[in-house]
């Protein structure tokens, strides 16, 4: 009966059964019956009950000696302190039940054991904790297909949605999902349908949300119909996620009412989480209607409860401090609202902490909006110098945290920043808000500021438009792209000028009177804006058209702190001092121009290490990356950048790269990798250590690319070799022609070498070679911008 849901016959069965034992002095069977009520009491939603039961069979069993119920009956224990909210007796006693078990040899216990603590960790943001048990007890399943499989999985897409990885979680969802229709559990099968909504509502996939909380509440009510009742928490938790999209989409009275539904459900079965959950949307709900004393009534309560809990995941008590920031901003008190949103921000930071470097960076993007309106309430206040400072905050904080220094790197405030900027550098720095785009332009001795009413989803339909004109789109773009430029050069490079044209004057014309031509430009992107190539820009179409690249060398930096960082690692050259140079060209044998690249940059250097052809692998480039120190690294390969899981992305290293699948090769999709496989992954790369490294040249396609996370930026090949200690770093925003792109790489360094020329302005001179070979090329007619604007320059210009 319980096994089919069938939880309130199975209760009573239980009692029966649990009386007879007790008058026959059954011990044994008593111990086991209570451990059995526990568990129909857990499903039912009565934990406290059901934590008695459980006690009561630990005190009975522990007189028997009978380890194996002990243990089960800890274990339940566990998960109800948990729903109680006493999440430090819930982790002491699994990990106390880890330990015990290692001289055991009950691998379902111990599995169990990792899962149910991976999901205390996840409650209480440690993602990094809650990912490593989730899969330590995955690899102890290996080809298993159990019910238990489908609980880690579905799990580990919670934790990847909780972090901002939405693929990754879909991935884990469905396979979870596959499984338990296949074994016929409704229960869990409606939880991870109703996880799916939860990503596709996080991704603004509203429409597919409310199509699988629909699916699943379906799934809940026919179990319910055939007797099975167990899912009436999750029905609340529907009940949140229906709400939220109802309240996105403005129909309020109905989220109100979903929201409702919810906490009285909570409240009943004694859930403090899902109580302040609801709590808080209701108050968000209450501040869009304008009830502003309802909505901080609301929040009151929130905290109360939260105080109840033990440990509670810092997610709400940030999230109470948001809510109750955007409710005093509204009612305009605007000091009460920056001293909300500042505890907000500061229980962000603490609890980034917490977790590793990969979750830090997903769990970072989810918080974003908390920032968003703290430097939206300090521009509109006319603080403007504040609105940078934590525009800076928001940006790049894991990686400024995994850069190689004696001193750790912090984010710096207008002051600092300014004082340290060269005197020859104008910074234009974005900040991308749901509501508006905010442009801060200095240099040494200058701060300016605009905004634009541009939201978030405006710009990106904007930059797509022009990537989409200028080539750098998806395949099937690329596609229609070059067949209208074989059949209409010159109509193609009309509209990519007028395209340019339209975002040069949403992002540079309204700062033109800062802007002092000659000085080198440096671009601090965000959000959608990385996928930008501002050189190719365009402030005249007419005519002989103007590009931003014909006015300014141009850089770019993920941060102000990280651009000083480089600065301060970037050294002169003196003159005639011998360059050594480590280049890989054409390892897989099907790059011809890459192989010619390589053997016209290398006379350019003093000392040479290059690997050819056959002759590279991913041992013999390591052996030389960790044996020996070099300036310069120059890499002519392929690159396949894995937005998925972006530390998988990797540079063919060798012949052994051309046996990976197709689809890994055109998409990425490789889920693991492997030593001696000839994929140099940015994880490995990024646990490099380079000794005197001046630049890194990724001369393959969009190594300038990655998972866009918000806040980190594009992560990817270029933040691993800026780990690397790189403090300049030339890659590509989208796939490049080989032809021309060795001819560019060469002009560089010619230019930079011989020249001697800062970094920026010899890559600005080799693009304007490009450009005019192009205009004399009769298939293209045009400096067509897909051929020579996908190489940026990140990090220290000289």
């Amino acid at each position: 009966l319980y096994r089919e849901d069938r939880n309130r016959e199975a209760l009573a069965m239980g009692e029966e059964i649990l009386a007879l034992s007790q008058q026959l002095g059954y011990r044994q069977q008593e111990a086991w019956e209570h451990y059995n009520l526990g568990l129909i009491y857990s499903d039912l939603g009565d934990h406290r009950t059901a934590l008695e039961q459980f006690e009561q069979a630990v005190e009975i069993s522990g007189e028997l000696q009978d380890s194996t119920c002990t243990l089960y009956s800890l274990g339940r224990m566990a998960i109800s302190f948990d729903f109680l909210g006493k999440r430090e007796e819930a982790l002491n006693i699994y990990t106390r039940i880890i330990q015990s078990l290692g001289a055991f040899n009950r691998k379902t216990l111990i599995i169990k054991s990792y899962v149910e603590r991976g999901l205390v960790y996840k409650k209480v943001g440690e993602y990094s904790f809650a990912r490593k048990d989730l899969e330590t007890a995955l690899t102890l399943l290996e080809q298993d297909s159990s019910d238990m499989k489908a609980v880690v999985l579905v799990n580990l897409g919670e934790v990847y949605r909780q972090i901002g990885m939405p693929s990754k979680a879909l991935s884990y969802l469905r396979q979870a999902e596959h499984i338990f229709a296949r074994l016929g559990i409704p229960h869990d099968r409606a939880a991870a349908i109703k996880i799916m909504g939860d990503v596709f509502r996080d991704t603004h996939r509203y429409d597919q949300a409310l199509d699988r909380y629909k699916a699943a509440l379906k799934i809940l009510r026919d179990a319910q119909a055939e007797g099975r009742h167990r899912g009436e928490q999750l029905q609340h938790e529907i009940d949140l996620s229906m709400g939220d999209v109802y309240r996105v989409q403005g129909n309020l009275s109905r989220a109100l009412t979903c929201y409702g539904q919810a906490l009285s459900g909570f409240r009943r079965s004694n859930f403090p989480d899902g109580t302040v959950h609801a709590l808080i949307r209701i108050a968000n709900v209450l501040r869009e209607k304008w009830n502003f004393p309802a909505a901080l009534d609301t929040l009151k309560k929130a905290l109360v409860e939260t105080g109840k809990l033990q440990k509670p995941n810092p997610r709400l008590s940030s999230n109470i401090y948001f809510t109750r920031g955007l409710v005093q901003r509204d009612q305009r008190h605007f000091n009460l609202a920056e001293k909300a949103l500042a505890r907000a921000i500061q229980t962000v930071e603490q609890t980034r902490l917490m977790n590793q470097e990969e979750e830090r960076i997903g769990y970072f993007a989810t918080t974003q909006d908390i920032y968003d309106e703290m430097i939206l309430l300090q521009y509109e206040q006319g603080n403007f110098a504040a609105a940078f400072d934590y525009a800076e905050r928001s940006r790049a904080r894991t990686l400024q945290e995994a850069l190689r220094t004696e001193e750790r790197i912090t984010s710096l405030t207008l002051k600092e920043v300014q004082d340290s900027l060269p005197e020859a550098v104008h910074l234009l720095a974005y900040k991308v808000t749901h509501r508006r785009l905010l442009i801060f332009g200095l240099s040494n001795t200058e701060f300016v500021h605009t905004t634009l009413p541009l939201t978030r989803e405006t710009l990106k339909a904007e930059v797509t438009a022009f990537r989409r004109a200028i080539g750098a789109a998806d395949e099937e773009a690329y596609g229609d792209f070059a067949s209208g430029l074989k059949e209409n050069p010159q109509r193609v490079y009309q509209r990519s000028l007028q395209s340019a044209h339209r975002l040069y004057q949403y992002l540079v014309e309204p700062m033109e009177d800062f802007l002092t031509p000659g000085s080198v430009l440096y671009v601090i992107p965000d959000d959608v804006l990385y996928y930008v190539p501002f050189a190719a820009l365009v402030r005249n179409p007419e005519g002989e058209a103007e590009f931003l690249i014909d006015r300014f060398p141009i850089a770019y930096a993920p941060g102000a702190a990280v651009l000083l960082h480089c600065l301060s690692r970037s050294k002169d050259i003196p003159d005639n001092a011998p360059l050594r140079l480590f280049a890989v060209g054409n390892p897989t044998g099907d790059l011809e121009f890459s192989e010619q690249e390589v053997r016209g940059i290398a006379p350019l250097f003093g000392e040479v290490d290059t690997l050819m052809g056959i002759q590279a692998s991913e041992d013999s480039i390591l052996h030389l990356l960790q044996g020996r120190s070099y300036e310069v690294y120059h890499f002519a390969t392929h690159a396949i950048i894995n937005e998925q899981d972006p530390a998988l992305s990797f540079l063919a290293a060798g012949i052994g790269a051309r046996s990976a699948s197709r689809s890994v090769l055109r998409t990425g999709a490789s889920t693991s990798t492997y030593p001696g496989d000839d994929l140099l992954t940015a994880r490995e790369i990024g646990r490099l250590h380079f000794r005197r490294p001046q630049l890194v040249v990724l001369s393959a396609c969009r190594t300038a690319g990655g998972h866009l996370f918000r806040g980190e930026g594009l992560v990817g090949m270029t933040q691993a070799f800026l780990k690397t200690g790189t403090p300049t770093l030339i890659a590509t925003l989208w796939d490049i022609d080989d032809e021309y792109t060795g001819k560019l790489i060469t002009e560089f360094y010619r230019q930079w070498l011989q020249e001697g020329k800062p970094k920026v302005v010899a890559l600005q001179a080799a693009q304007h070679q490009i450009m005019e070979a192009l205009r004399r090329d009769p298939r293209l007619q045009y400096p067509q911008l897909h051929r020579w604007a996908a190489f940026v320059l990140t990090g220290a210009y000289r």
